[in-house]
């Protein structure tokens, strides 16, 4: 999008990373801010979609642990390394996880889901549409719970 990122910005930044932990807490989240950050995510987001492609609750359980492992244990999952081993964490055949995210229609899916989300708007994590209605943030769970119930407002 060109915008910096949000925990750079003057004033806003030390906030921010304050508002991250506060709202992990209220909601009973584990979190810590990572030393390295960003992260880039090719790997692990590659390794997603191919796991997405043979079974979608083992790519679910893959993307939570990479999410604990960058949010709460300060992994870099940036690093190839660390993907494979949160893998292996996760009981995968390492061999053809890394086989898997290094394929071309693997990296074009991951392209492919890149670019329909920036035209979509998608700007940030978390981001949800319901009814073609964009939420994006922590802050919004709310208003998306309520949407959900009562079919919008």
């Amino acid at each position: 999008t060109g915008a910096g990122l949000l925990v750079d910005v003057p004033l806003k930044g030390a906030y921010s990373q304050r508002d991250f932990a506060r709202s992990a807490r209220y909601m009973g989240v584990p979190f810590k801010f990572p030393s390295k950050f960003p992260a880039p995510t090719q790997h692990a987001a590659r390794a997603y979609y191919w796991l997405h492609g043979q079974d979608c609750a083992k790519a679910r359980s893959f993307a939570h642990a990479v999410f604990r492992a960058f949010f709460v244990q300060d992994r870099f999952i940036a690093e190839l390394d660390v993907v494979l081993e949160i893998g292996r964490e996760q009981g995968l055949d390492v061999a053809a996880l890394g086989e898997g995210l290094a394929r071309q229609d693997i990296k074009d899916r991951l392209r492919e889901e890149t670019e329909g989300a920036i035209a979509r708007g998608v700007c940030g994590a978390p981001f949800f549409f319901v009814d073609g209605e964009p939420f994006w943030g922590a802050d919004r769970l709310a208003q998306l719970e309520k949407w959900l119930e009562t079919g919008g407002f």
